[in-house]
């Protein structure tokens, strides 16, 4: 089970989702930009020292990698400095939605239950609906299954799994915006069906199990 959670400060999270998706195995987590715009790179910068940890200890052992999912026409790339802690995500590709499945996406395996936490400064104005944010998915494989949690130049932030589902958070105000997705991976899934619900505070985070 997935439960996403948002923040403004990085302190008081707020529950904004939940979602059973079927994953097996080892799967990926990290971070996703999505210009939603074929044409251009959208730039979106990853801050506080993004953490990608088991619950229960210790840093996952792989390093981060990078990669295009779904081969978008204008390739991305990746950058990190270590001062600070920042991550540099270029993304291109049409779309996380639907038929389409092409972003830049910064990723390590997660074998078992985790979390990671990050948050989005500044994000480029490639289109309204431009996707900016981590997603836990089954692998980097266009049209796996996924959940993600993002922030959009022009409608709000968004719980989005499956290519057909959505849970609209609200606004949000730059570079306060909190991003937590955590996992817990059952042998078998639990039954259940999207919920959500939304109180005062303002982070999010994401939740398997």
């Amino acid at each position: 089970m997935f439960t996403a959670y948002t923040s403004n400060d990085g302190l008081n999270w707020v529950k904004i989702g939940q979602a059973t998706i079927s994953m097996t195995g080892t799967i990926t987590t990290g971070l996703i930009v999505c210009a939603h715009n074929g044409s251009e790179l959208n730039t979106t910068t990853f801050d506080d020292n993004v953490t990608d940890t088991p619950l229960g200890g210790g840093p996952l052992p792989a390093p981060w990698t990078n990669t295009d999912v779904g081969s978008p026409a204008i390739p991305g790339s990746a950058s990190y400095t270590a001062n600070g802690g920042v991550f540099t995500v270029n993304g291109s590709g049409s779309d996380i939605w639907g038929a389409a499945d092409q972003m830049q996406y910064v990723n390590q395996p997660l074998d078992g239950d985790g979390t990671i936490t990050a948050r989005v400064t500044p994000q480029d104005i490639t289109d309204p609906w431009a996707k900016s944010g981590i997603i836990i998915k089954q692998s980097t494989t266009a049209g796996s299954p996924y959940v993600l949690l993002a922030v959009t130049p022009g409608n709000g932030v968004h719980l989005q799994y499956n290519f057909n589902s959505d849970v609209y958070d609200g606004s949000f105000s730059l570079p306060n915006a909190w991003l937590r997705p955590a996992a817990w991976l059952p042998a078998a899934p639990a039954p259940g069906r999207p919920s959500g619900h939304r109180r005062r505070g303002g982070t999010r985070r994401c939740r398997t199990r």
